[in-house]
């Protein structure tokens, strides 16, 4: 329930002293909330779910989610914006899971090139993307590491890096291939990815 009492800000990063603010209820933290975010969240909305009206439908369901479960936010996990962000882009898989089945994007994609001109909700949800998958290529056994993060950002070919790493040309595929499917996997547990019909979903 939200209250009308004023209080001085918290030392700490603004969000901190957001999530404090809105963990006990004030008006003002929740005001700054929604003007904060709100087009960062309709911004992820509007790009899984390709239609204005439902992406603003969304946003409004998701601030009423967060206010209900901002107790379950833990910094330790991670920062108040990409659990927001991982939190929007789940509902949204939720509603286009009712439609159609959903294909997962090739890893490579998440570092494709964005004109300057991009707004900046835009480019906080794109570095967000890049983090989190980065995050789940450092996570992956040493070998399929190294494979991606060669083939894919250091444009390494097949045959090269069967050289570099000393493995046949057939297992340089095989850790590619596990390596990508590793790092889809880690992304769909999140939320940020969904897996393809042929995968078990967690």
């Amino acid at each position: 329930m939200i209250e009308r009492e004023e209080s001085g800000r918290n030392p700490g990063s603004p969000d901190e002293a957001l999530v404090k603010g809105l963990k006990e209820g004030r008006l003002s933290s929740f005001q700054q909330f929604y003007e904060e975010y709100s087009p960062f969240l309709y911004q992820i909305s509007l790009k899984m779910l390709h239609d204005p009206m439902e992406a603003e439908d969304l946003t409004h369901d998701l601030f009423i989610e967060v206010m209900e479960r901002i107790h379950q936010y833990d910094p330790e996990r991670g920062s108040f914006q990409a659990w927001l962000a991982v939190l929007s882009r789940s509902r949204s898989l939720d509603r286009l899971r009712k439609k159609k089945p959903l294909l997962v994007e090739d890893i490579g994609g998440l570092y494709r090139s964005q004109a300057s001109a991009e707004r900046t909700e835009e480019k906080a949800i794109r570095r967000l993307e890049q983090e989190m998958a980065e995050e789940a290529i450092h996570r992956l056994p040493d070998l399929q590491r190294q494979a991606i993060e060669r083939f894919y950002f250091g444009s390494k070919t097949h045959q090269e890096l069967a050289e570099e790493l000393g493995r046949p040309l057939g297992t340089i595929k095989s850790l590619l291939r596990y390596g990508l499917k590793n790092v889809r996997k880690q992304l769909s547990q999140v939320g940020w990815l969904e897996v393809t019909s042929g995968e078990p979903k967690r």
